[in-house]
C-alpha cells in the first residue's frame, strides 16, 4: 500500500469522518472505498469483476475484508461425494431425463389446493 495525502474542505472533512463513524470505519478506509467506486475495474484476465466492489458493501463485520475468501470461495472444494449419494444422485438425474420422476407444477398446485 501507498501512503498519500490529501487536502479536505473542513465541511468535507467533517462530512466524511461522520459517516466512517457511522460505518465502523477509519476514515482512510472510507476514502479507499469512495476511490474505488470512481475508479475503471482492472483489465486483468486474473481479475474478477466483483473483486471492484469487495469492501464496499457494509456487513456489520469489521473484519470482513479480511475474511473474503470465505465468502468468495467454494466452501466444498476439495470435499469428495460419498459413493452412494453419488450414484442416488446420478439415479435421480436419468429417472428425471425420462419422465419417471417430477411431476407437473399444475398437478402439484391442484394436490396441495393452491389454485
Amino acid at each position: 500500500m501507498i501512503r498519500t495525502q490529501t487536502s479536505l474542505s473542513v465541511r468535507e472533512h467533517d462530512a466524511a469522518k461522520l459517516v466512517a463513524r457511522r460505518m465502523g470505519i477509519s476514515l482512510a478506509e472510507l476514502l479507499r472505498r469512495s476511490l474505488r467506486t470512481a475508479l475503471p475495474a482492472k483489465a486483468s484476465k486474473r481479475a474478477k469483476p466483483w473483486t471492484r466492489y469487495a469492501g464496499m458493501i457494509e456487513t456489520g463485520d469489521p473484519k470482513s475484508s479480511q475474511r473474503i475468501d470465505e465468502h468468495a470461495t467454494d466452501p466444498d472444494a476439495g470435499l469428495v461425494l460419498r459413493e452412494n449419494v453419488r450414484k442416488r444422485l446420478l439415479r435421480q438425474k436419468r429417472e428425471v431425463a425420462r419422465g419417471e420422476r417430477g411431476k407437473l407444477l399444475e398437478t402439484a398446485v391442484r394436490r396441495l389446493s393452491l389454485s
